[in-house]
């Protein structure tokens, strides 16, 4: 028994096209698309990690600034610090002025109240100057009556 070859097929064979990029198959479609959705998180993701990096970039920066801003505002606390004691210093100097002059002062009341003594014993001397003056001119008068 031999077979009989099979009478021509009525139609067209319908052979699978090769694969383009035109006309893929459904598993082809779907490798593409995972592909670019792959390929489009790579970049997203590369990107976010660049954002991120640049923002720590800009967060060292600004802790920076802040710690500059911030040693200022210490440094300009000093000044001012150092402003109030310069005043001090000055007020201090100024009063030590015017201690030395008030113990000038006080030498000078001091020798003025010994020049008054002085004074004093000088008028006395004075007084008795003139008592023994009186005294010898008592006396010459005494002599020419005897």
């Amino acid at each position: 028994d031999q077979l009989a070859p099979s009478p021509p097929f009525p139609f067209e064979p319908i052979s699978s096209p090769p694969p383009s990029e035109t006309n893929l198959s459904d598993n082809d479609e779907m490798e593409a698309t995972t592909h670019k959705s792959s390929a489009s998180s790579t970049e997203h993701y590369d990107d976010a990690v660049f954002e991120n990096e640049n923002q720590q970039e800009k967060n060292v920066e600004n802790e920076d600034h802040q710690g500059a801003y911030i040693e200022n505002e210490d440094q300009q606390e000093t000044n001012i610090e150092n402003e109030d004691q310069q005043e001090t210093n000055i007020d201090n100097e100024d009063q030590q002025k015017t201690n030395i002059e008030n113990e000038d002062q006080q030498e000078t009341n001091i020798e003025n109240e010994d020049q008054q003594e002085t004074n004093i014993e000088n008028e006395d001397q004075q007084e008795t100057n003139i008592e023994n003056e009186d005294q010898q001119e008592t006396n010459i008068e005494n002599e020419d009556q005897q």
